[in-house]
């Protein structure tokens, strides 16, 4: 089990520009058990995963006392009814051990968590709740020396880590926290089955065994970790000029605008170059016009996309990878063996409050077990990097389509 320390404090007190906002109020310790999903970069605080040892708090003098608990399994999460449940339980017991109103104590949030290991000491920072419970993502990692006893300790830790804090403190928004290892390239790994399958069925097993941990060090993305895609997609090849080649599509959106995504590349290969322009004002029937303005095109069969996609998130790095199945279908064709069966590996984004890194070398991993769950299933696909410009490409030499260049 893993000694961990929650930092609790009144949400207007930490976030208050005084220059006290780190001070907790309330310091609890105690043992995460072993099944806790715990990594360098992030901690998921799912219920019933923390048992409280020691509470630390503040008297009327400032200064600090303690009090030995009973084992309290401790929970704060509020997302369900049951974590309200486990949650009011605790806060009822946390009230009766401090001398603090209840409604006070119903008050406190532990916004800090600190992890003492023998190498280094990792302090975490709350980020978001879901059904899941809590996610923490580490903003700060320090010498072992800082050795943590006494509740003046802690909180000189926390001070050592302030100017960290500061920087990461614009992160602590919805959604901001994301950022991207060469946002201008795409990375994925394609592996094209060459019978039709069930990408339903076979989404769901992948979905099952990253639940139940077969990818050692990587959970489910918190908040974003199933999505199921339906649209269509018109897509125009860029033949010149030469710098440009590769593709322009439009995908309708709901509210009557147009995504453009638009990809560079000669050949297919494992990073290219791409650009995604949402809520474009743009007509199904000016989009022939719009392609032109990228240099010579030809129209490409416009095809039906179904997808499923399961993200994951690595406890590690806090770098996030998709696996996509895919259905492509040229509209108007039926013929299930025209259609386009594939399975995708992607780096998507990086939830981090440090550089980005080890994005291949987790890339790899992702990739090793996806291919491994497939050779389990006892299917045949290519490996490579066969992409929807080659498939409608060989679509329209197949039926021997008239070239309609622009």
């Amino acid at each position: 089990m893993q000694e961990l320390y929650l930092c609790l404090s009144i949400p207007e007190e930490h976030f208050s520009p005084s220059g006290k906002e780190l001070n907790p109020s309330v310091i609890i310790k105690g043992l995460l058990s072993d099944e806790a999903k715990l990594g360098r970069n992030t901690l998921l605080f799912s219920p019933g995963i923390f048992e409280a040892k020691e509470v630390f708090y503040k008297d009327s003098n400032d200064s600090w006392k303690h009090v030995n608990s009973k084992g309290m399994s401790l929970d704060f999460n509020f997302f369900t009814n049951k974590h309200h449940q486990l949650s009011n339980d605790s806060y009822k017991w946390l009230s009766q051990v401090i001398p603090m109103a209840e409604e006070k104590t119903n008050d406190l949030h532990p916004f800090i968590c600190i992890v003492p290991k023998e190498s280094e000491m990792i302090i975490y920072h709350h980020m978001a709740v879901g059904k899941r419970g809590s996610l923490y993502v580490a903003y700060e990692w320090l010498s072992p020396i800082h050795k943590l006893q006494e509740p003046e300790q802690v909180v000189n830790a926390i001070e050592v880590s302030k100017e960290k804090w500061k920087v990461a403190r614009r992160s602590f928004n919805n959604n901001c926290w994301y950022t991207k290892w060469r946002s201008d390239v795409e990375i994925e790994r394609k592996y094209t089955f060459t019978k039709p399958v069930d990408t339903w069925v076979l989404i769901q097993k992948l979905y099952h065994s990253i639940l139940s941990g077969e990818l050692n060090e990587f959970v489910p993305e918190f908040n974003d970790e199933f999505q199921v895609w339906d649209f269509e997609n018109y897509m125009f090849e860029i033949l010149e000029p030469q710098h440009k080649r590769g593709y322009v599509s439009f995908i309708p959106q709901s509210n009557g605008l147009m995504t453009v995504k638009q990809k560079n590349f000669e050949e297919d290969a494992e990073i290219r170059s791409e650009t995604i322009t949402a809520h474009v004002k743009l007509a199904l029937d000016e989009i022939e016009e719009y392609a032109k303005s990228f240099g010579q095109v030809r129209a490409l069969p416009h095809y039906r996309r179904k997808r499923f996609d399961v993200n994951l998130e690595s406890l590690k790095t806090g770098n996030v990878y998709g696996i996509f199945f895919d259905l492509c279908r040229p509209i108007g064709d039926e013929v299930e063996g025209n259609a386009l069966f594939q399975c995708e590996v992607e780096y998507i984004r990086s939830r981090v409050m440090a550089p980005v890194h080890e994005v291949m070398e987790e890339y790899e991993k992702v990739c090793s077990f996806t291919k491994e769950f497939l050779l389990n299933q006892k299917i045949e696909f290519n490996e490579g990097y066969y992409s929807k410009l080659s498939y409608l490409r060989d679509y329209t030499k197949k039926f021997k389509q008239k070239e309609h260049i622009l």
